[in-house]
């Protein structure tokens, strides 16, 4: 940015190049930050790596400060579904508050699938908490319970599922470390968000 490069003419000329030869087709592509081929692909390289090894959303210390406090004000423990490699959890656990971790494929560092599903988005990553398997909300009564969501998948409708199956079983505190009409979720999951919560903060 100090040398003015990345608003130079010739950036300029590599960006609209690249966005005419690979013009925004779906949903995911329509989010990227408009550059040149190569500086998304080492973009990419960077950032997919560390998703894959931590999470595919990370938060701030204050983040993790307010989050916690919220749970703390209202005293529930929380649940974390799709939690991948257990990273969040275990930074609230890390500040005193219980977590249920749990994941349709928990990541297998040992690699000892014996041709089990592998987890998507983590592969055998080593997980920072226990993650235990469930291919649903895992619990029958949510009173005291707080719902972890965190970068629910794109497009699929496991946030929803998870949300309804939660408020089903009396659950009251939502989570969500996501976008709003962004990347995270579906539609289906943002409308029952506004019809059947209501929020409290955003950090």
């Amino acid at each position: 940015y100090e040398t003015g490069w990345v608003s130079s003419s010739k950036v300029k000329a590599l960006v609209s190049s690249s966005l005419e030869k690979n013009p925004p087709t779906d949903k995911d592509s329509l989010h990227e930050t408009p550059a040149p081929d190569l500086l998304m692909e080492w973009r990419d390289s960077c950032r997919d790596l560390m998703c894959n090894l931590y999470s595919y959303a990370t938060v701030s210390p204050d983040v993790v400060e307010n989050v916690c406090s919220f749970l703390k004000e209202w005293k529930p423990k929380a649940v974390e579904i799709g939690a991948g490699t257990g990273y969040l959890s275990k930074l609230l656990r890390d500040t005193g508050i219980p977590v249920d971790a749990w994941d349709i494929c928990p990541t297998d560092p040992d690699n000892n699938n014996n041709n089990k599903a592998v987890n998507e988005y983590h592969g055998h990553t080593p997980p920072f908490y226990p993650v235990n398997k469930s291919s649903k909300f895992p619990i029958s009564s949510a009173n005291d319970t707080a719902l972890l969501l965190c970068y629910p998948p794109p497009g699929s409708s496991r946030a929803y599922d998870t949300l309804t199956a939660y408020l089903r079983a009396g659950g009251k505190y939502l989570v969500h470390i996501g976008e709003f009409k962004g990347l995270t979720g579906n539609d289906t999951f943002e409308r029952c968000l506004v019809q059947k919560m209501v929020c409290q903060g955003r950090f």
